[in-house]
């Protein structure tokens, strides 16, 4: 983990537990839809994009999360899942936040027919935004494992939030 940087280790460990889920999946179940619906391979990728937007753009003035590369590839090929999952964990290592209050400007599409849309931020912010947004896909991927007999860990797929609301009802 990185030093002191709690937003930073959330995605970290979000993205740790998504390749942890994925790892043992056979590639034919990661790749192909469930039920008439998405693969899980598509949530993945969906989710990878989210980080690769957020580290490209970290070091200008605006994150732009319609701006995705939308990697066909990465969506049926597990494998490539994988090793693009370790490239962004190591990727988010390296990073040396100082200031997680740091403003940053982020552009997207946030309506049906709206044009793209700035808005405030910080890169705090944004970093807890990422860990959720992976572990609300994580959640969907364990329903969607479910479909194929296989569980996942359910403490993973649990929010942060919630793991310490659960162990301060212990």
């Amino acid at each position: 983990m990185t030093d002191n940087c709690a937003p930073l280790n959330g995605c970290i460990e979000a993205l740790a537990r998504l390749r942890d889920a994925i790892a043992t999946m056979d590639p034919e179940i990661y790749a192909g839809p469930v039920n008439g619906h998405a693969a899980i391979g598509e949530h993945v990728r969906h989710t990878l994009d989210h980080f690769e937007c957020f580290c490209r753009d970290l070091d200008s003035a605006q994150l732009d999360y319609d701006a995705r590369s939308r990697d066909r590839e990465t969506e049926c090929d597990r494998d490539r899942a994988i090793a693009l999952l370790d490239s962004t964990i190591e990727s988010l290592r390296a990073l040396n936040i100082k200031d997680v209050d740091a403003p940053i400007d982020v552009r997207h599409t946030c309506a049906p027919g709206a044009e793209p849309t700035i808005t405030k931020s910080s890169i705090g912010r944004e970093l807890a935004f990422l860990s959720s947004h992976a572990v609300h896909h994580l959640a969907i991927i364990a329903l969607m494992s479910e479909a194929h007999g296989r569980e996942l860990d359910p403490d993973s797929t649990l929010a942060f939030s919630t793991q310490a609301y659960r162990r301060a009802s212990e």
